[in-house]
């Protein structure tokens, strides 16, 4: 019985490239997701919360 080829090997450079960003993109994701739930953070970002309510385009 033939053995399986590594999946690595048959990889080309396109396929590595989408492999990294994917991995960047989603590490990025999770970064930014605690970034944003840490209270330190959060307390700085709600200084520039801002809400468009119909009073206001008056």
């Amino acid at each position: 019985m033939n053995e399986p080829e590594n999946v690595y090997a048959m990889m080309t450079a396109v396929d590595w490239f989408g492999l990294i960003l994917s991995v960047v993109l989603f590490l990025l994701t999770v970064g930014v997701y605690l970034y944003v739930l840490s209270p330190k953070a959060g307390r700085n970002l709600e200084r520039h919360k801002h809400l468009i309510m119909d009073e206001d385009r008056k």
